[in-house]
């Protein structure tokens, strides 16, 4: 039986109580996943050194319990609800590209590494496979890997989580795809599932430019609360 089917089985014979609501006996219930097809993503501010940034929503609410319980443990619905969010958010920064002429196929998406607490979790791999799986070369790769140990980044400042991030990460050429390797070109975009200060995507924007492989943009589920205020995202993430 493969992980899926394990928790699935699991979800029969040990119910779980919704990471949205609370409803007992369902892990991820069909309200709380139409509240998150309801958010509407949409793009921030370029940021420096970042550029286009896509953003799933506020990182309060529903969508913050979504983000915690999927880091907590997988569970087949609330991972679809959220790669669906995710598509929704990186098709908003397609579409600016393609507009733009900066898009080339293949695309790379690149996950921020994991935090220094779960260094064997990287929730977004399997979010942007989910994503992706209906396109025709889009490729997913952990390529950012630590080179030296760092603090968690939970309760630092800004400046703080800037330094403790400087050089943790280097660009493994080894793990990029082989066709994104042989393209010519590829459109690079860096992915996470929280962005609090922006500390993170800038450092792997810059590890992947100094590997050669600059990103062109950023795609997050989720804006902590008071930098979602000031990128003018309300709790459900209004369009623009």
């Amino acid at each position: 039986m493969g992980l899926r089917g394990w928790e699935q089985w699991l979800d029969v014979v040990l119910p779980r109580d919704c990471a949205g609501c609370g409803m007992p006996g369902v892990g991820w219930c069909r309200a709380c996943s139409s509240g998150l097809a309801e958010l509407r993503p949409q793009l921030a501010p370029a940021a420096e050194d970042v550029g286009l940034v896509g953003v799933g929503g506020a990182y309060e609410g529903l969508l913050q319990a979504a983000v915690l319980a999927h880091k907590r443990r997988e569970h087949p619905p609330l991972r679809e609800s959220l790669a669906r969010l995710f598509a929704r958010a990186l098709a908003v920064v397609a579409a600016v590209l393609r507009e733009a002429g900066a898009w080339r196929p293949p695309l790379l998406l690149v996950p921020v590494p994991p935090s220094a607490r779960h260094p064997d979790r990287v929730p977004m791999v399997e979010l942007g496979r989910l994503a992706s799986r209906c396109s025709v070369g889009v490729y997913v790769a952990p390529v950012l890997v630590a080179r030296r140990r760092r603090r968690p980044q939970k309760g630092l400042d800004a400046q703080q989580r800037a330094g403790n991030l400087a050089g943790a990460w280097l660009l493994d050429p080894r793990r990029l795809p082989p066709a994104v390797t042989r393209a010519r070109s590829a459109t690079v975009i860096v992915i996470d599932d929280v962005s609090t200060t922006g500390a993170s995507l800038r450092e792997a924007a810059a590890c992947l430019r100094a590997g050669g492989a600059p990103p062109v943009a950023s795609v997050v589920l989720a804006r902590a609360l008071g930098y979602s205020q000031q990128y003018g995202l309300s709790k459900h993430a209004q369009a623009r």
